[in-house]
């Protein structure tokens, strides 16, 4: 069963394991939006399985997605974190409720358009950054179970955007010169506008400089994020950055420069893929968030099931409720919350 966004990627993802052989249908994920669902996406995967001679299934997620996705997403604004819905989307819904739609219909395996490598080896199975850098997409699935990753195929991994463009026109399928999605799939641009919208207004309170002292008035925590410079709404004499949100008190921390770089941070909810770093200290190479640089890390597991992570060169504007994520070299070991 191929996952079919109606976006370029998926459908040759599809086109390339029907010339491979497989027997394959597509399937669609119906999902929540504001003013109503994808059906826009759910109609250009279907003129693509149409195309290619295959069944077509819309998997109605509308109720999970919202429930899942945009619930979390909401509480997590409101609570000062800075969440990627994406990762938690693939972990739940991509990965979950779809790949159990398809073990239902007696498939093996779910295929992706993600650009991700997959390899089996020493009885276990491992996940590889793609070769392909620039698409590269192991940040948003470092929590795949062994279970999801014998079940899932990724056929793009070998392949460059400019590469698949082509197959989809050569292959004359109907998306092949749709633009790519930029966004987040159920997001207008202003976030604080739509989390009000779905809950409710947040009062104003204080910006607080590192020693508490107030310095100004923040119109609501929605409207910033760990690093902001601009749009602080004030003026304090000279550059100013967000380094703490703090809900329960309604405050934002304002820090001068060189204050929004982190030494160190605290991750749960861990998943490991390499199983054999899950109790002992390690040294990674670590992202902190999407398309960020690596940075080098001790890597220490604590008691309390978190990892501690002291960096060898800080990076900027580590935000609590973004994923981080481990490597070795290609090899993605794993990854968690940041707290």
């Amino acid at each position: 069963m191929v996952g079919m966004s109606g976006g370029v990627d998926s459908s040759v993802a599809a086109a390339l394991l029907l010339k491979q052989g497989h027997e394959i249908f597509g399937v669609t994920l119906k999902l929540w939006k504001e003013n109503g669902d994808n059906r826009s996406e759910i109609e250009d995967a279907k003129s693509v399985c149409d195309a290619l001679g295959i069944r077509h299934f819309v998997l109605d997620a509308e109720q999970e997605f919202k429930n899942i996705i945009v619930e979390n997403f909401i509480n997590d604004y409101r609570q000062g974190r800075t969440p990627n819905p994406c990762v938690l989307c693939n972990k739940k819904i991509k990965f979950g409720l779809m790949l159990d739609f398809a073990l239902q219909q007696g498939c093996q395996y779910i295929a992706t358009g993600h650009y991700i490598e997959k390899q089996y080896y020493d009885n276990r199975y491992h996940l590889l950054q793609s070769e392909n850098l620039q698409k590269d997409q192991s940040y948003v699935l470092y929590h795949l179970t062994q279970h999801q990753l014998e079940h899932s195929m990724f056929p793009l991994v070998s392949y460059s955007k400019e590469e698949i463009r082509q197959m989809a026109v050569e292959w004359n399928l109907p998306v092949a010169q749709k633009a790519d999605s930029q966004d987040i799939c159920f997001l207008p641009k202003d976030y604080a506008g739509f989390i009000e919208r779905q809950s409710a207004p947040m009062a104003s309170g204080n910006f607080i400089n590192t020693s508490g002292e107030i310095i100004g008035t923040h119109r609501g925590i929605l409207h910033y994020t760990i690093g902001q410079r601009k749009g602080l709404g004030g003026t304090f004499g000279k550059p100013m950055f967000v380094t703490k949100i703090n809900a329960k008190e309604n405050t934002i921390t304002l820090g001068e420069a060189g204050e929004e770089f982190f030494s160190s941070l605290t991750a749960y909810d861990l998943n490991f893929i390499e199983n054999e770093y899950e109790n002992k200290p390690f040294y990674a190479d670590v992202m902190v968030r999407y398309k960020s640089k690596r940075y080098r890390g001790l890597v220490t597991p604590c008691q309390d099931k978190t990892v501690s992570i002291v960096f060898d060169e800080s990076p900027r504007a580590v935000t609590p409720g973004q994923a981080v994520v481990f490597y070795q070299g290609r090899h993605v070991i794993g990854g968690g919350t940041i707290l």
